[in-house]
């Protein structure tokens, strides 16, 4: 009878703690004095049990789990066996995630928390709940309230290497992403909870590189007023050069071209809305460092995107490819480079049509022959009609 009385005392206590903890004074020392006085009582009921308790008692409040003091007491003091009916009597009564993780007491299982049996019972649960109740209910959000992002982001992966634990992981992966999503967390965030600056020079082939990718691309979406950038990100680690390099790298590996091909058009866009010259573009991808380069350069096709988009974009400030590699080179250097370029098969059209474009150029600025020789420094030559883009100026010259 006396234990009876003493165990049904100390829940009591335990339960204006719990309250106390709310008061803006705190009555601790009052309680404490209880505890004391429980310790040394004659039924033994020992000081490290009683404040196991507790400290179950509180772990909800702790990790974020909304669980009021009342369901907490429930908690410990039913069994955690779970039966259909009591779980279609907490559908009824629509209790919420959190109170149902308590009640099965799934707090206890740390960071075995999937391969714990209720686990799958929980979540079928807070999917049937989803489907009845007027408010959004999100499985995720529990479990981030429990684990926090990293952690729970390390939870899931671990189970990804058992093929039966796949379809749980992809489920829990998809959730936390849209999750984020909602919340419209950093994409700088997510990429330091991956990792992914670890190893930098690989980017491209990490798993969770294409998945921040994602993200990013399921942000703007969801967010189409407050816009996002990868480049923002990227551009901590990596100058717009460096990215570049390894896009290209990434773009002739299987299974990466698609992600590399996002990359680079979101770095482009970046540089569109922060106004980059193509000149300045030229020289970022670097193509001006030096007076000559190769057309099958994989930058130059960077540069010839990039100038579409600016000619697009700033139709008043529109310029031609072979203008602005002109600026840059010289109209001898440019000669020279598409003459060589025309003698290798990828890229002899685009070198045919820039030595059209060429000739278009110094036509429209009214270039006599020898002008253009001069500019070919064509003059120590004994006969300029060796120079096949000199000979073709000299017929459209030709009075008709």
């Amino acid at each position: 009878m006396h234990l009876h009385i003493l165990v049904g005392l100390t829940i009591v206590i335990y339960f204006v703690a719990d309250i106390s903890a709310t008061e803006p004074t705190g009555s601790m020392s009052s309680v404490n004095d209880e505890v004391d006085f429980y310790n040394v009582s004659k039924t033994r009921v020992s000081d490290t049990r009683f404040l196991r308790i507790v400290v179950d008692g509180n772990e909800e409040e702790r990790t974020g789990l909304s669980v009021p003091p009342s369901e907490k007491l429930k908690s410990w003091l039913k069994s955690s066996n779970i039966t259909p009916e009591k779980l279609q009597k907490w559908l009824n009564k629509e209790k919420s995630p959190d109170i149902v993780f308590s009640r099965m007491q799934l707090t206890k299982a740390g960071d075995l928390l999937f391969y714990n049996s209720k686990f799958s019972t929980w979540l079928q649960y807070v999917d049937d709940l989803s489907k009845t109740s007027k408010e959004e209910v999100s499985a995720i959000k529990t479990l981030t309230a429990r684990y926090g992002d990293s952690k729970l982001y390390g939870m899931i992966k671990s189970i990804k290497r058992f093929p039966e634990e796949k379809s749980l992981a992809t489920r829990l992966e998809e959730e936390q992403m849209q999750h984020w999503v909602n919340l419209r967390k950093d994409p700088d965030e997510i990429f330091q909870l991956f990792n992914l600056a670890e190893n930098r020079r690989y980017i491209f082939r990490h798993p969770e590189f294409t998945t921040w990718v994602k993200y990013v691309d399921s942000l703007k979406a969801k967010h189409p007023k407050e816009p996002v950038s990868m480049t923002q990100t990227l551009t901590k680690y990596f100058s717009d050069k460096y990215l570049l390099e390894l896009v290209k790298e990434a773009e002739v590996r299987k299974g990466s071209k698609t992600v590399a091909t996002k990359v680079e058009d979101d770095l482009l866009e970046f540089w569109l809305k922060d106004g980059k010259s193509p000149d300045d573009a030229l020289v970022e991808v670097g193509l001006g460092m030096y007076r000559y380069f190769h057309l099958e350069n994989p930058m130059f096709d960077t540069l010839a995107k990039y100038l579409r988009v600016y000619n697009s974009k700033y139709p008043d400030k529109k310029t031609t490819m072979i203008e602005l590699l002109t600026k840059k080179f010289g109209d001898g250097d440019v000669s020279a480079i598409l003459t060589e370029a025309k003698l290798v098969d990828a890229t002899k059209n685009i070198a045919s049509t820039l030595q059209s474009a060429q000739l278009e150029m110094w036509l429209s600025k009214g270039k006599s022959v020898d002008d253009v020789a001069l500019l070919l420094r064509l003059y120590r030559r004994r006969d300029f009609t060796e120079k096949p883009l000199l000979s073709k100026h000299h017929r459209h010259k030709q009075p008709s």
